[in-house]
């Protein structure tokens, strides 16, 4: 990184350049460490985010790595703020619910559960023991906390999954978007995408779409496996109403803070 520095120092490449490329020197990505960069850390802290999500369909509009892209973006603004190591994002999860749709990729539950403990355990040899898996995909949740469960009661590591959407509550998601409700690839996940990489949501696919709008064919939180084209034939599934680069930089402005709020508290817990 120090060389980085000094060839902006030395004027031959701009600052602006090394923006574009996506150096940041704030943000302690665990890749772009030394070992020692990250046994000295070990001295006086603990804890580390592993941004986790998926690679799979969200409409004709949106990319097919929204979901973790969003959980890495989050995470390592929160990291920067809290001087907190970041952990290469996971970008493969359970999506086997998308699999009519091309390019989507998944894994089975089982072969999840214990890539993510080894993920984790590998990083506990180190020391870290404080874990906050960051998480961008729903599908992943259950067998993520199947994970942390598992670090805890058998290894003794504290780990906690948090879904980034549970920062944000129904009453600032309405102050942001018409129909204050989440879905699949509708207007908080695209207004997400305008906001971090405009370039990648195809607008003029909007207009096309027909989304249902709840998930699946019955009340929510009644659980009946299905493919998803089974109930949404684009893939996508509630409200379109509201989309814009500036509403999904509303919805990063009230989950960062939070989210940076609980990692200065959980690092601290014994």
């Amino acid at each position: 990184m120090e060389h980085y520095k000094a060839l902006v120092s030395n004027q031959l490449f701009s600052v602006d350049l090394f923006i574009v490329l996506g150096y940041n020197w704030n943000i302690m990505l665990l890749e772009e460490l030394t070992t020692d960069d990250v046994k000295q850390y070990l001295q006086e802290k603990s804890s580390i985010i592993l941004p986790v999500g998926s690679t799979e369909q969200h409409g004709p509009a949106n990319p097919l790595g929204t979901d973790f892209m969003a959980a890495n973006h989050i995470a390592q603004k929160a990291c920067a703020q809290t001087n907190t190591i970041c952990a290469p994002v996971i970008p493969i999860g359970l999506s086997e619910h998308h699999a009519k749709f091309s390019g989507t990729i998944w894994l089975s539950a089982r072969l999840y559960v214990e890539l993510m403990k080894e993920y984790a355990l590998s990083l506990a040899f180190h020391g870290f023991d404080h874990f906050i898996f960051l998480n961008g995909h729903g599908g992943n949740t259950a067998a993520l906390k199947e994970v942390a469960e598992s670090l805890y009661f058998k290894h003794k590591l504290l780990a906690v999954v948090i879904n980034w959407w549970q920062f944000l509550d129904e009453e600032e998601l309405k102050e942001i978007f018409p129909v204050g409700t989440f879905g699949h690839a509708e207007a908080v996940e695209t207004s997400i995408n305008l906001a971090l990489n405009p370039p990648l949501v195809k607008m003029e696919s909007i207009s096309t779409i027909k989304a249902p709008e709840k998930w699946g064919k019955f009340l929510q939180g009644i659980s009946l496996p299905a493919y998803t084209n089974e109930f949404a034939a684009d893939g996508v599934t509630g409200s379109l109403e509201g989309i814009s680069g500036e509403a999904g930089s509303k919805v990063l402005e009230t989950v960062i803070p939070k989210l940076v709020e609980f990692i200065e508290e959980f690092q601290n817990i014994d």
